[in-house]
């Protein structure tokens, strides 16, 4: 997640929802900032970033598949992978890393203008 800000562009109210920590994922990335003509120029202030809680090793590939933790390694140079949990989402983790890219950057929400993001996957519901 980046984020960027301007002093003189009007901030969106979908900055305030970033803040909140009651507020849904789905409705943070459903109200996103869209592109704006007027700002011409900005300033990446932070990068964020969130991993899914489950943890999947070779060891428990390995006990469904007829494979080994030698063979994946070798072959691929992959350990362990994460996978999302049951109650986690894309928008979820993109929450999490917009509020990490907002410590990195040491600023609030409402220092910023505009907040971009970008994902390959849609949320699937819990």
């Amino acid at each position: 997640m980046r984020l960027a800000a301007r002093a003189d562009s009007p901030r969106s109210d979908t900055l305030d929802l970033l803040e909140d920590e009651t507020v849904a994922p789905e409705r943070l990335l459903s109200e996103a900032v869209l592109a704006r003509p007027d700002v011409l120029a900005i300033d990446v202030l932070g990068i964020g970033s969130a991993l899914p809680s489950r943890t999947v090793t070779n060891d428990e590939l390995a006990a469904t598949l007829d494979t080994d933790d030698a063979w994946i390694r070798t072959r691929t140079g992959i350990a362990e992978r994460r996978v999302a949990g049951e109650a986690e989402t894309t928008s979820s983790l993109a929450l999490a890393a917009a509020r990490d890219a907002l410590a990195t950057a040491g600023v609030s929400a409402a220092q910023l203008a505009a907040v971009g993001g970008a994902a390959t996957t849609p949320d699937h519901p819990p």
